[in-house]
């Protein structure tokens, strides 16, 4: 309801990006309440977060530069 309301009345992009956010039930769903068996998750999880930060900054400092969308 929250982001229809905020579709209609306020932002749209921002609306349509929270509606999206349901996507992500059909794979919460799946979550069985154990553990994975793949030790590496975990260091690969403390890599990707805090690269992925970064390049989403980059992304954000070459729109504001100009670089991307002149």
């Amino acid at each position: 309801m929250y982001a229809v309301v905020y579709f209609i009345f306020i932002d749209k992009p921002y609306g349509i990006l929270q509606m999206c956010t349901l996507l992500s039930l059909p794979i919460l769903r799946q979550y069985n309440g154990e553990r994975g068996q793949w030790k590496g998750m975990k260091w690969f999880f403390y890599i990707y977060y805090p690269a992925h930060l970064f390049v989403i900054g980059i992304i954000r400092v070459m729109i504001e530069n100009g670089s991307i969308f002149p």
